[in-house]
C-alpha cells in the first residue's frame, strides 16, 4: 500500500509560492517559482491526479511550516545523479 504524501503551499520571498512535498520522514521535494497561488493550487492538482494514479493520497498538512523551519527540519542533499562532491 503506497504511503500518504503530505504537502504545503509556502508564500516566499519577493511574492512567488512553492510547493513543497513530504513522503516519509526524508524525502523532501520542492518545486518554486509560481507567481500566483492559484498557479500553485493547480500544480498541486495535477500531482494529487499522478499520486491517485499510483494509489497514493495527496494530504494538506495542517500545521504551517516557514521555509526557515523547513530547511532546519530536512536538510538538503544533492540528488542522487549529481555525483559525490569533492
Amino acid at each position: 500500500m503506497a504511503r500518504p504524501v503530505t504537502y504545503s503551499i509556502l508564500d516566499c520571498p519577493r511574492g512567488l509560492f512553492e510547493i513543497v512535498a513530504v513522503l516519509g520522514p526524508s524525502s523532501v521535494y520542492r518545486r518554486g517559482g509560481f507567481q500566483t497561488l492559484a498557479e500553485a493550487e493547480a500544480s498541486v492538482e495535477e500531482l494529487r491526479a499522478l499520486m491517485a494514479a499510483c494509489g497514493a493520497t495527496l494530504l494538506r498538512c495542517e500545521g504551517e511550516l516557514s521555509g526557515a523551519e523547513l530547511r532546519v527540519t530536512h536538510k538538503p542533499r544533492p540528488p542522487p545523479w549529481a555525483g559525490s562532491p569533492e
